[in-house]
């Protein structure tokens, strides 16, 4: 008999009665030798007699001769109906002995005879005692459970991932996000070894994801401490550089996919090379397992761990809760508490976290990379959704532009590999030239989905009713369980919500101003089929994986390819046909484009906001600190304008952004006086002499810091410290830009004028983007009628084009041979009119500054100073 029988049968020891089982003869005979139990506690019988000892002896001998022939595989089924009542007999002969009036009863009777006596008076006992009854039906159940496993894992590995993973361990969503994480599971070797492992062990390991947990675990999730990894990789990194061989075997082992996917042996080997990496890839084409197999791989028997940059909480919620179990992971964001934070950093120090995912802004928090450093090595990093760090990008994240010195300078990184679903060839030049990628490391791959049926239509006469008639389509049967309905305004969400309920269809619409709670409530239900369709802004769906989406429609014309690639690409993501369907209206075109130009930004604005930044008080500390709302009326520009001028500078070496902060404070004192503070900080004395108040200051973070002559990052590190210690609480508001001045502007016009035409170019390169999805869209149009039917045509003509477009060297060459497609000309007396309206409105309201806003107000777009509601009924008061 193999090892593994010895340890199950050890594993069978519940000790209630001091058995020990000895399993040497079945060892030495194999199957077809009996094991014995003896041994009985010779300090418990001294006052019975041996041939009573020997009778009690035989009779537990008789009892297991039953085993003698049993094969392994039927060995578990036999502990459940021998094991326990094995025991409790055996606890019953105990207690008999130690009973003083044993020897009388036993005085001229046969020692069965009084065995069967006490054992009716036994059992009645045992019946009212509810434990135990629950200790046996768990055993059962657990034994029953783990024979099912065995048999499911040999005949469907896809169900360890699909389920196992997910469906047996139900409390696993409720632990998403806050910092959580989830504890190492088995690999598919030890799931084969299983059916040999203690039964005792699994039954009370809450980690295990390999055990359907019934009862709902409550408490916070970072009292769960990860278990012990039980990987066993068996191959070096050299082996698996040099075998696809070999590293498929891996991902079978932990991943449960028999070969890769286009692009990603060769990205995965370049990290494990430790070289930085580009993939450019579709959604849904298994970018994450580019980071999670060479972290499996480099951090094995290892403290290191990895480090994931993502720019929404709800991605990184989704990509942790579909880590591989082998790789616990955990989240942190600027909203979580400094216990939480601090949790998760102990964690990572004991080697219990091996993928960290935060936000850019959590990343380059100055709090934050002074305790990293205390931490293990980070094995390389991986930066999500990389498009947002090139200002070319359908979607700048400013963010985003300090990440690559933070990893590098701060914390030592030297391998990084960059994942996006959506770059055209400017954009990839630019990631590749932020992050020193060399040409040869980057692999793009086909962003077009060919499960995807694409069709573009004009929506006439009414676009309302061409959306019903469409959902009633043939086209549509079997594709209506799981809708997403995208619309570039919020009124139209509502409007088309309540036609097609008047008309019979159940939809529900979904975009900012609704309530955060309420938002997050109809993305649930959707998810569940709950809700079966969603009319929403292009919000809905950002940074969750929903599966099985069926259709994906939009009512406007998207605002580039690249959005309409990401949204589509919510679509059949699961492998499954999906249908796609634009709405051709060229006023939509002539909206987009029109709000490409909303945030026009002149010289003197621009000017304004470097005499701002570069005030004789900033520059004596070396570090401005800027409220974000009340630069914003200042400039009359809004959050993510500034932030665009504000990289430009970071980017000519003028500054370098840091996270936005709350520069507000008000601060309780709990326990010593400001007094007694003040002699161990300086600050609370400068703050004394400015605060009414005694028992609370109201304080300008940057104001007091420059007065007390302590840096900004220190003041925070001190407060924050006193918090943790009970000596003070506060309250924070007023979020603001933060940025350290590296050199001093010696000419701000120049500078001005330099930025002015930078964020020309950006603007041009935003209406490229526009034309380009006119282009695909108007090249593809069918009529309504044939968008209806089941098999629509012109599919394969789409893909190509959408191709072309990722692979131009620049949006340009895609529109080369396109002539100006909309040409808006004043005709007839239209010039004097509007001329005549604008002079009415300026001698009205004379707090209009120039010809930018009054354009803005005109076109109806909001502005920080001057609210589109306003002037929508200005001339009715």
């Amino acid at each position: 008999m193999s090892k593994r029988k010895l340890q199950l049968l050890q594993a069978l020891n519940h000790d209630a009665s001091g058995l020990l089982w000895n399993a040497s003869s079945v060892i030495m005979g194999g199957n077809s030798m009996p094991f014995t139990i003896a041994g009985m506690n010779t300090t418990e019988t001294k006052n019975t007699s041996s041939s009573e000892e020997e009778s009690s002896k035989n009779s537990s001998m008789k009892s297991t001769t039953a085993l003698v022939h049993e094969d392994e595989n039927n060995l578990s089924n036999k502990c459940n109906s021998f094991v326990i009542p094995m025991l409790q007999q055996h606890e019953q002969q105990k207690r008999l002995k130690s009973n003083h009036h044993v020897a009388e009863k036993l005085s001229g009777k046969d020692f069965f005879q009084v065995q069967e006596e006490m054992e009716c008076q036994y059992q009645e006992e045992m019946k009212e005692k509810e434990e135990i009854e629950k200790e046996n039906k768990a055993f059962n159940q657990k034994l029953e459970k783990k024979e099912a496993l065995k048999n499911v894992i040999k005949s469907e590995p896809n169900y360890v991932k699909l389920n196992l993973r997910r469906k047996t361990f139900k409390s696993r969503r409720r632990f998403k996000g806050s910092g959580k994480k989830y504890g190492g599971a088995l690999s598919k070797k030890d799931l084969e070894l299983l059916k040999e492992q203690d039964d005792t062990t699994i039954e009370n390991d809450e980690n295990n994801e390999l055990i359907e947990d019934d009862s709902e675990q409550d408490g916070d999730m970072n009292d769960i401490t990860p278990a012990e990894s039980s990987l066993s990789l068996g191959y070096s990194v050299e082996e698996i550089l040099n075998s696809q061989q070999v590293a498929e075997s891996i991902l079978k082992e932990y991943f449960l996919h028999d070969s890769f996917r286009l692009g990603q042996y060769e990205t995965i080997s370049r990290i494990l090379r430790k070289e930085s990496a580009l993939l450019i890839s579709v959604t849904g084409s298994g970018k994450s397992t580019c980071y999670q197999y060479p972290t499996l791989c480099l951090t094995y028997n290892k403290k290191e761990f990895v480090v994931v940059v993502s720019p929404l909480i709800s991605l990184m919620e989704d990509q942790m809760q579909n880590l591989i179990p082998s790789l616990p992971g955990a989240l942190m964001t600027n909203h979580q508490s400094s216990q939480q934070r601090s949790k998760i950093m102990n964690d990572i120090r004991k080697g219990l976290v091996k993928i960290l995912f935060i936000s850019p802004e959590r990343l380059c928090d100055a709090r934050f990379i002074e305790s990293a450093k205390q931490l293990p090595p980070i094995s390389f990093a991986c930066i999500d959704e990389a498009h947002c760090m090139s200002e070319w990008s359908h979607n700048f994240r400013p963010s985003y532009l300090s990440v690559k010195n933070v990893l590098e300078k701060d914390l030592g990184v030297s391998t990084i590999l960059a994942l996006t679903g959506t770059a055209t060839k400017t954009t990839e030049k630019s990631i590749c030239e932020y992050l020193h990628i060399p040409p040869q490391n980057v692999s793009r791959q086909t962003l077009s989905r060919h499960n995807l049926v694409k069709t573009v239509s004009l929506g006439l006469p009414s676009k309302f009713t061409a959306v019903l008639n469409l959902l009633n389509s043939d086209r549509m049967k079997g594709y209506r369980d799981s809708v997403i309905i995208y619309t570039m305004l919020r009124k139209d969400a509502e409007q088309l919500c309540s036609h097609l309920i008047m008309n019979g269809i159940h939809a529900i619409p979904y975009h900012a101003g609704i309530e955060v709670s309420k938002r997050k409530e109809i993305q649930n239900q959707f998810m569940k089929r709950e809700i079966n369709i969603i009319v929403a802004t292009v919000a809905f769906g950002m940074g969750i994986s929903i599966s099985g989406v069926q259709s994906v429609i939009h009512f406007n014309l998207p605002r580039s390819v690249e959005s309409y690639v990401q949204e589509i690409g919510r679509a059949g993501r699961d492998g499954s046909p999906a249908q796609c369907h634009i709405f051709f209206d060229e006023d939509d075109y002539i909206i987009s484009r029109s709000l490409c130009y909303s945030n026009y930004v002149d010289i003197f604005t621009v000017k304004k906001l470097i005499q701002k930044i570069f005030s004789k008080n900033a520059e004596k500390c070396h570090i401005c600190v800027l409220g974000v709302k009340q630069l914003e009326k200042h400039l009359d520009l809004k959050e993510e304008v500034i932030s665009t001028l504000l990289t430009i500078l970071h980017n000519k070496g003028f500054i370098k952004l840091r996270s936005n902060t709350n520069h507000m404070y008000t601060i309780f004192f709990m326990k010593s006086t400001p007094a007694e503070l003040a002699k161990k900080h300086s600050w609370i004395k400068t703050a004394m002499s400015q605060s009414k108040s005694s028992s609370k200051f109201e304080i300008d973070l940057a104001k007091i810091a420059l007065e007390a002559s302590v840096s900004f990052s220190q003041l925070e590190t001190e407060i924050i410290g006193l918090k943790e210690i009970g000596e003070i609480k506060y309250e924070t508001k007023s979020e603001a830009f933060c940025m350290e001045l590296l050199q001093h502007v010696t000419n701000i016009l120049e500078l001005s004028t330099t930025i002015t035409d930078e964020m020309r170019l950006l603007e041009k390169v935003n209406v490229s983007k526009v034309q380009a999805m006119f282009k695909l869209a108007r090249e593809f149009v069918v009529s309504d009628e044939e968008a209806q039917k089941t098999n629509p045509t012109k599919k394969v003509g789409m893909e190509q084009l959408i191709d072309e477009y990722f692979t131009c060297e620049n949006e340009q060459e895609f529109l080369k041979d396109e002539a100006d497609i909309v040409k808006t000309e004043l005709k007839g007396n239209d010039r004097s009119v509007i001329q005549s309206d604008c002079c009415v409105l300026l001698r009205k309201y004379d707090t209009i500054p120039n010809a930018k806003t009054l354009t803005k107000i005109l076109t109806g777009i909001s502005s920080p100073n001057f609210n589109a509601e306003f002037w929508r009924t200005c001339d009715k008061k």
